[in-house]
């Protein structure tokens, strides 16, 4: 928490023993200022790229770009961004994607999900969760965009968001 504006670049992130119970994240941000992560490549791991709301105070706004995640396992999430239903949070949890690349083949797998803690809590006066997402590729992912009740915007400008098949489901849910 209150991390400034932190800058990782040019990383690789490898979960060499995926099938374990230890399922492994490769950043996780809790930062209030404005990261960037960008150009990096995440292979194999649960979730790729956590975006989750701090204890208290104005979350901050990453920006995610140029990443390249590949392999999302069974279960997994390339981009995760997260809400919780504190109340001690004076803004919505956030994130700008843009031209990153993320894909894979198993199922129960999702692209980038969108969680808001207070709208599954059923609290509508908690701050939202919401991501704002232009020219990303999201290819062969069960699901490729699922947003889990945000109440802060969630956008798409000129995304390709293609499912691995009929079986699979949708390539964008709202619940």
């Amino acid at each position: 928490d209150a991390a400034g504006s932190a800058l990782v670049t040019d990383n690789s992130f490898i979960d060499r023993t995926p099938n374990d119970a230890n399922k492994a994240a490769g950043i996780r941000t809790t930062s209030t200022g404005a990261p960037k992560i960008a150009n990096n490549g995440f292979t194999l791991l649960q979730d790729a790229i956590e975006v989750i709301s701090p204890t208290a105070g104005a979350p901050g706004r990453p920006v995610i770009t140029a990443n390249t995640i590949a392999g999302v396992p069974a279960g997994g999430r390339g981009i995760l961004v997260a809400s919780s239903a504190s109340h001690a949070l004076t803004g919505a949890t956030s994130a700008v994607l843009t031209s990153n690349v993320i894909n894979s083949e198993a199922e129960r797998s999702t692209g980038v999900l969108v969680s808001d803690g207070g709208s599954t809590a059923v609290d509508p006066t908690a701050p939202g969760a919401g991501v704002i997402m232009v020219g990303n590729r999201v290819i062969g992912l069960q699901v490729g965009l699922r947003d889990l009740g945000g109440r802060a915007a969630v956008t798409s400008f000129g995304d390709v968001i293609a499912t691995a098949g009929s079986s699979f489901g949708p390539a964008q849910t709202a619940i």
